[in-house]
């Protein structure tokens, strides 16, 4: 037999059953390789997606807590029996309150009244911020709630009452007097501790 005989003579009888289970074992690897790379990509993919939802909540709460002190308007209140007065900013820690204000609210569209009542509480882990309509409410009232950030930790408030003076609770000789600046830190799950120094006007 000549050699190029013999030589199609091996081409015609193909692969061998162990070529064709190295072959196999092989591509096994490969696709196995391949799926965890796709795998470790997507699970990046939507750790990034859900830090970017997490980062803007944030960034909306922090927003909106700037917002109602840096708009403090220096009305007093009357509680829902109407004999007593309550002062324009409270927090002294009462009714899981963290602190209370009125804030002005010209321009928001659906709003009756220029001034609105606003108090922050911590529940369940949760900083609630309940808006209410009028100032001098009844016993009825009811508030619009909205959870501003979940997975809080703690919220502490220091008052910069004078230069030099911080208090951590503001209970005011006079009811319509408001601090200098209020610093607010939040400690969460998500980001840590977090602080904000806002002047108030």
């Amino acid at each position: 037999m000549s050699v190029l005989s013999s030589h199609r003579a091996r081409l015609s009888r193909g692969f061998t059953l162990l070529e064709l289970l190295v072959a196999l074992f092989i591509s096994a690897l490969m696709f196995a390789f391949g799926y965890a790379a796709l795998t470790q990509v997507t699970n990046q993919r939507e750790g990034v997606a859900r830090a970017q939802v997490e980062l803007a909540e944030l960034r909306t709460a922090l927003r909106i807590l700037g917002n109602d002190l840096t708009q403090q308007i220096a009305r007093p209140i009357r509680d829902p029996s109407g004999t007593t007065l309550l002062p324009a900013l409270g927090a002294d820690g009462r009714d899981g309150v963290v602190f209370s204000l009125t804030r002005g609210a010209a321009g928001l569209p659906g709003v009756a009244s220029p001034l609105r009542r606003i108090d922050y509480r911590l529940e369940n882990g949760a900083l609630v911020r309940d808006s209410w309509p009028v100032l001098d409410r009844t016993a009825q009232g009811t508030p619009t709630r909205r959870i501003i950030l979940n997975e809080i930790e703690s919220v502490s408030v220091r008052y910069l009452a004078t230069l030099g003076d911080w208090r951590n609770d503001w209970v005011p000789e006079d009811a319509r007097d408001l601090p200098l600046a209020v610093e607010v830190t939040l400690v969460t799950r998500r980001h840590g501790r977090i602080s904000r120094l806002l002047e108030v006007p």
